[in-house]
């Protein structure tokens, strides 16, 4: 992987044939311009969404363009801007909403290391709209107001959001960043969350005068993408944006390289949150921007690439006793934190422990090597660029106005060609085809003499001393005995055979009749379909699909103490198992090859299995679907391998996925995640047997067919397959009689207080409260309302009034079983000296909003914006599979009664059920803060 891997060896095969050089088609779609005040300007008519518009304002300049004093106030200033201007000082989210009327608007901004961009969503049939999206973007670009309430207000968000956006993934960024891009400015700007301090003591003047020296014309552009008029837009933008007077007052921008070759170097982070030992090893190079033919092979050679890596990798991680089980190589473009500029070749190993580290390594640095001396074989390219033309298959060459802007953007910020994205696409499959295996050893051959590399270890902060030091660590690559190394043969896999049915076997009908808009079909057996032809057009990729969901109230909580574990881990690991004549890895590769998506799952009270596919490959998902139900594998070594992967997984989990445990274990709105203890708790015999009895649980399973299918057939083949399974057994449980296990019953008693001490840099509260309620359609919209209503009034009393969080997070979870009730949270991050004022606060808002009824106006948007999703959505496969699935095992309409919505409905739904009282306040806070909240 390293230059050392390669030093006194022969290198790979050099014999790829010499690329086109042919530049690529530049967009002829898109109109841009630049006025004669140095204000850029991009429009093109795309059709797709074709309700909606999308305005973009660049700014070349980020967290590089801050001088010592002004370190990550060019963030501040996003926050600033959108916070009001000259023309609109209430911010433009709520002049577009209030013009709009019925919502569906959304602005929202960024900042990067060398731009910042505000970016407008704004929905195209209401007239004028775009008019006031330009007009906003204007008064962003030259009439930013800097009062210093509403900087302040700001300030306090933006620190929030450092807090909130804290924990081990960022200490490692803070770390390793810096080191890697070496004497490069980049180590020295926006390490990815703001410096807490910095922006608490920074001055006002400092923060004007950022915006005065670089939100000016030269360096601005406005976007325009969506299905509109072009010649009107670019004549409005003339007329706008030509007003901004020219300016020669401010510094020269300065263009900076990430990319800076640094010294071969071991960046050891200890961490207290860290479970397992994470190594990581990147060789860096310079990114390549695509303008070419020969750019476009190269692309598509990293996709090879990677393919096969990842194939090989897999095979030998599925082997008993593996050498290895989490190990991934790959090429990444942008791959030093997402920093663009530096694109790296990439290893990451996972370990429970040092023991293992350098035995570990020393397996993968001999996969390395035997890709360095070996390459690949033609049956690796060939299954490779399969997987790749199904992959771009997949994601269809219909071209988004989001992937149009961002093209356009990267133009004008970089210079980067503004290529035709159809033809892109076209060329990018064309390729797939020409390139050769020495084309692709050449390029990989490339990779591996890299010299600019980094070793990387995130390891628990206790033994942290006994990790191997560079040297070390660097002879596990150097001393790799090469004519030892064989050449590496590729497994041949299994295809699936469809098991079929016995042709003396009848499947019987007990009846077949439309309701509803749906054909329902029940078999004797107790199985029954729900069948939803249509012609999907949300533009979506699963328009072409059919998709499959079977679903049964049974579930986890059937099984009380140990067994409730092996409940909860039975289909996961059964799904890992393989199926029918395939292994698990060979299982994983035909549904990939044939683009059949297909899971069963468990969860606290429901059993089901989810599944997908286009027309052609309907039979093989029945197929599969009915082994499930008649012939699940049980393998010892298969569960063995799941226990790892589920050890591997609890060793990666961060603390606010630890806390979130934490609360769903008294809230018990979803399923617990397994822990360290838990994965002992598992049983093979047991959690197989759950399995069977879930699945034979068919007396209850209906099975939803939505999508562009012919009924005739796949009615007929629903009835023979699933005709044959066997009926039910007696005594199993019915819908609404599920056996709960009291013993897992959460804890949501009154008002409590929880807390979990961590080493996190803020507190993370999350409010609390379940309480009965009656089950149906109705509700479940006055929920949904409510909890759209809270939002908006919880965050601006946080955020504008008490100046305390960047964002918050409202839901109202419903659940039906084993009894109606519903979880109302609010979720977000503070500093530790300001939780308790702010719960509070947000406590005060749900009472208030008790006392005084919700605005009608306010509920009016609400409503709009509700019945506006609900009619794009209708034009969605997706959404019919959730719908039907609601309708059969909830029995209710969950998204069809948007017209019966009333103030008066919301308002007795929070009088009748919620209880501000019943709040439970759970607190993860600093360990140094433990005993002071």
């Amino acid at each position: 992987m390293l230059a050392f891997l390669l030093l006194g060896h022969s290198t790979l095969a050099q014999n790829g044939k010499k690329v086109d050089e042919i530049l690529l088609p530049i967009d002829e779609g898109v109109r841009h311009g630049t006025l004669e005040n140095g204000f850029s300007y991009y429009v093109r008519k795309n059709d797709i969404p074709s309700s909606y518009a999308l305005v973009y304002l660049a700014v070349k300049a980020g967290y590089l363009q801050e001088d010592d004093s002004q370190i990550s106030l060019s963030h501040l200033l996003e926050h600033v801007a959108l916070k009001g201007t000259k023309n609109f000082p209430k911010g433009a989210k709520y002049y577009l909403d209030e013009f709009v009327e019925g919502g569906g608007t959304a602005v929202n901004g960024q900042t990067g290391y060398d731009v910042t961009i505000f970016d407008i969503s704004v929905p195209l049939e209401k007239k004028g709209a775009l008019d006031l999206s330009l007009d906003i973007g204007y008064d962003l670009a030259t009439q930013v107001v800097f009062d210093s309430d509403d900087v302040d207000i700001e300030r306090e968000a933006v620190i929030a959001e450092a807090i909130r956006s804290s924990g081990r993934e960022h200490r490692e960024m803070a770390n390793v960043v810096p080191k890697m891009l070496g004497k490069s400015f980049f180590s020295k700007r926006g390490i990815g969350t703001d410096q807490v301090e910095t922006v608490r003591e920074s001055k006002l003047s400092d923060l004007v005068r950022y915006y005065r020296d670089w939100y000016k014309p030269d360096l601005q552009a406005i976007f325009v993408v969506g299905n509109v008029n072009v010649d009107s837009v670019v004549t409005r933008i003339k007329n706008v944006f030509s007003n901004i007077p020219r300016r020669g007052d401010a510094q020269l921008r300065k263009k900076y390289s990430a990319f800076a070759p640094s010294k071969n170097q071991l960046i050891v982070v200890p961490d207290s949150d860290q479970k397992g030992i994470s190594f990581k090893v990147y060789v860096k190079f310079p990114s390549q921007s695509v303008s070419s033919i020969s750019d476009i092979k190269r692309e598509v050679t990293i996709g090879l690439y990677n393919s096969m890596v990842l194939e090989r990798f897999k095979e030998i991680a599925s082997r008993p006793q593996p050498p290895f089980r989490f190990a991934h190589h790959f090429f990444q473009k942008n791959g030093v934190y997402g920093v663009n500029g530096v694109d790296v070749l990439a290893t990451f190993l996972s370990v429970d422990s040092v023991s293992n580290l350098k035995s570990e390594l020393i397996s993968v640095s001999r996969e390395l090597a035997r890709i360095a001396k070996y390459g690949f074989s033609e049956k690796e390219l060939v299954n490779a660029k399969d997987v790749l033309r199904k992959q771009m298959l997949k994601k269809g060459k219909s071209v988004t106005s989001k992937k149009l802007i961002d093209s356009y953007t990267k133009h004008f910020l970089y210079g980067y060609s503004m290529l035709d994205q159809a033809v892109l696409s076209d060329k990018m499959q064309d390729a797939i085809g020409t390139i050769s295996l020495g084309e692709v050893s050449k390029q990989a051959n490339s990779w591996l003499k890299g010299e600019n590399f980094d070793f990387v270890v995130l390891v628990p902060d206790k033994i942290k001393e006994k990790l191997p030091n560079f040297s070390e660590l660097k002879s596990i690559f150097e001393d790799i005995p090469l004519p030892d190394i064989s050449e590496y043969r590729p497994v041949n896999y299994n295809e699936y055979n469809i098991v079929g049915v016995e042709s003396s076997m009848a499947p019987s009908v007990n009846y077949r009749r439309k309701v509803n808009g749906v054909t329902e079909v029940m078999l004797n057996n107790g199985i029954k379909f729900v069948l939803k032809p249509f012609r999907p057009s949300s533009g979506r990729r699963d328009d072409n699909l059919i998709l499959v969901h079977g679903f049964a109230n049974a579930g986890a909580m059937q099984y009380g103490g140990n067994e409730y574990f092996s409940a909860i881990a039975s289909f996961d690991f059964i799904r890992r198992s393989g199926l029918s004549n395939l292994n698990d890895l060979e299982l994983s590769k035909f549904l990939e090859k044939n683009g059949i998506e297909l899971s069963p799952y468990i969860t606290d009270f429901s059993t089901g299995i989810k599944g997908s596919c286009d027309s052609s490959r309907i039979e093989y998902l029945v197929d599969m679907v009915c082994n499930y139900f008649n012939n699940p594998i049980k393998i010892r070594s298969a569960f063995d391998n799941w226990k790892s992967l589920m050890l591997q997984r609890i060793m990666q989990r961060n603390v606010d996925e630890v806390f979130m445990d934490t609360v769903y274990s008294c809230t018990r709105e979803q399923e617990l995640s397994l822990g360290y203890g838990d994965l002992e708790k598992v049983d093979f015999e047991r959690s197989y047997a759950i399995f069977r009895e879930q699945m034979n649980a068919n007396k209850n399973y209906t099975f939803v067919v939505t999508g562009n299918f012919n009924e005739d057939f796949v009615d007929r083949m629903l009835v023979k397959y699933f005709g044959s399974i066997s009926s039910v057994k007696a005594g199993t449980n019915d819908v609404g009689t599920v056996v709960v296990n009291t013993d897992m019953v959460g804890c949501m008693y009154g008002r409590d207080i929880k807390r979990v001490c961590a080493s996190v840099d803020g507190a993370t509260v999350h409010l609390a409260m379940s309480n009965a309620f009656e089950y149906n359609s109705s509700n479940l919209f006055r929920a949904r309302a409510l909890e759209c209503i809270l939002q908006d009034r919880i965050t601006f009393r946080l955020r504008e009034e008490e100046k305390g969080v960047y964002a918050v997070s409202v839901g109202i979870k419903c659940i039906k079983y084993p009894n109606p009730r519903f979880v109302f949270s609010i979720n977000f991050k503070c500093s530790s000296e300001k939780a308790e004022s702010l719960i509070n606060a947000s406590i005060q808002e749900v009472e208030k909003l008790g006392k005084n009824g919700i605005d009608a106006d306010i509920f009016g948007r609400y409503v709009g914006e509700m019945e506006r999703n609900t009619s794009r959505l209708l034009k969605s496969n997706s959404f019919w599979s959730e719908l039907l699935y609601d309708r059969y095992f909830y029995n209710v309409e969950r998204f069809t009664e948007v017209s019966n919505l009333s103030v008066s409905g919301v308002n007795l739904f929070v009088n009748q059920w919620v209880k501000p009282n019943k709040f439970v306040q759970f607190l993860m806070i600093p360990t140094e803060n433990c005993g002071k909240l």
